[in-house]
């Protein structure tokens, strides 16, 4: 795994609905887009200045311990959100988020998205456990996660954030069609 992360050089993941596309420059201007949209950002708990976005930016780009993908829906070539996981190599885990743009991604993007990702950070970088963090009143990314069969568990009910865990040994989706390969065009 720490090759993989220290060269940066990341697939592109695909079913036959979506493309995960690895973080680049020229996604900046969508990036921006979503961190300052308020309908898309109605979980965060405070708003992003253009300034702190432009550094978030940069650091899911260049940060080793992180891998970034901009969501593309394949029927429209739509660029519908972000996915992405901050690696933890030691403890051989992973913590992953997801931001959907408001009105633009279908229902399921974030399921189908996050077993893609799973299944890509389980079987080709052999992490062995997944966390989730939410904000409590965001139940679409809760359920999302409980389909998949993220574990809330120790996390209280009211509890906010809420955390869930998926352990490699419990997945349930390794089975799901991705197609990883590598590919420097933007997209096909």
């Amino acid at each position: 795994m720490n090759k993989a992360m220290s060269s940066k050089k990341l697939p592109i993941l695909e079913t036959d609905e979506f493309r995960l596309v690895p973080l680049s420059g020229i996604h900046k201007p969508i990036y921006k887009k979503a961190f300052l949209c308020k309908r898309t950002t109605r979980y965060i708990d405070r708003a992003f200045s253009k300034d702190e976005v432009d550094k978030n930016f940069d650091v899911a780009l260049n940060s080793l311990s992180s891998i970034n993908y901009l969501i593309v829906l394949k029927r429209d070539n739509l660029e519908v959100g972000f996915i992405g996981v901050q690696v933890c190599s030691k403890q051989m885990t992973a913590e992953l988020g997801f931001m959907l743009m408001a009105k633009k991604a279908p229902k399921g993007t974030a399921r189908l998205t996050a077993i893609m990702l799973i299944n890509y950070l389980f079987n080709y970088l052999g992490l062995n456990k997944i966390v989730f963090v939410t904000s409590i009143r965001n139940k679409a990314a809760i359920r999302a996660c409980l389909t998949i069969g993220t574990d809330f568990s120790g996390s209280p009910i009211k509890q906010n954030p809420q955390i869930g865990v998926i352990l490699k040994k419990n997945w349930q989706f390794s089975d799901v069609a991705c197609t990883v390969r590598m590919d420097d065009s933007k997209y096909l």
